[in-house]
């Protein structure tokens, strides 16, 4: 599919070229873009702070879940059989609470990554839609579809740079706001 899509701009951009006087390519490392950049680096640690603080909470029930289990195999011969069947159910109880806490944890660490995604997606388009047009760009293609390009037509640092320049004029205005 990489290779058809190669193929496609190529000769789209060929026959374009006949009737412009000079076509300009560049391209960017959008998984450079997003890893290198200060927004990116911020939503990543802030998945990892959510992970971290998910995985503190599921670590206790395990731990819950362990001493529970293990108090009713020490007391599983003194224990009366209605007794037993009540530590048994409460550690059903748990297991369960801590498969729904995994599901529910998973579900929203998957959400917010994804609405992080979208945002420095969003951010990352106009900045390259800026930057085309500021650097009269004919087109800007993702790295992974280039076969082949000359030195200077990767633009990722440039628009790595803009891109933080952005997110810090965001934080600041976030900051500004939030003191008021």
């Amino acid at each position: 599919m990489k290779k058809f899509l190669a193929i496609f701009f190529v000769l789209a951009f060929s026959t374009y070229a006949f009737g412009q006087e000079k076509v300009k390519v560049g391209f960017i490392d959008m998984q450079r873009a997003i890893n290198d950049s200060e927004a990116g680096k911020q939503a990543k640690k802030n998945l990892e702070d959510m992970i971290k603080e998910r995985q503190d909470k599921i670590d206790e029930k395990i731990a819950l879940r362990d001493k529970l289990l293990a108090e009713v195999e020490k007391q599983s011969v003194v224990l009366s059989e209605e007794a037993r069947a009540q530590k048994e159910g409460e550690l059903e109880k748990l297991v369960r609470e801590i498969e729904r806490i995994i599901a529910d944890s998973n579900t929203d660490l998957q959400q917010s990554q994804r609405e992080l995604e979208v945002e420095i997606f969003k951010d990352l388009q106009d900045i390259i839609d800026g930057a085309g047009k500021e650097g009269e760009y004919t087109v800007i293609l993702p790295l992974d579809i280039v076969l082949y390009s000359p030195d200077g037509s990767d633009i990722t640092d440039l628009i790595i740079e803009k891109h933080n320049a952005l997110f810090k004029s965001k934080k600041g205005s976030k900051q500004k706001s939030g003191k008021r």
